[in-house]
């Protein structure tokens, strides 16, 4: 039995367009964090201070790793959209010269 597969590729770029929007918003989440972190003030010290920034740190590095993996899935994506789209050209150019 053959199976017929098929994908729904307004879907599948709106999909795309999330991610986007996504890493968009970790990078300005990340500015902002910067932003808030570089206003503190300069005589804040102390056990929490520091815990505040290390927490910080982590949380940036995270999330440009987050960022990264978004980036490479999103490319993933756009990848396949381009190649079905001339796939599917390919065999109707082919079909149609039956």
């Amino acid at each position: 039995m053959t199976r017929i597969h098929r994908i729904d590729l307004d879907q599948f770029d709106r999909v795309v367009r999330l991610m986007a929007s996504f890493e968009e918003a970790l990078e300005d989440a990340e500015i902002e964090l910067a932003k808030i972190t570089t206003d503190l003030p300069k005589s804040w010290e102390g056990t929490t201070a520091d815990a505040f920034f290390d927490e910080s740190a982590d949380w940036t590095a995270a999330a440009k790793e987050s960022r990264d993996e978004l980036k490479r899935l999103r490319a993933v994506g756009e990848m396949i959209i381009t190649n079905y789209h001339r796939a599917f050209r390919a065999n109707a150019q082919m079909l149609n010269g039956l």
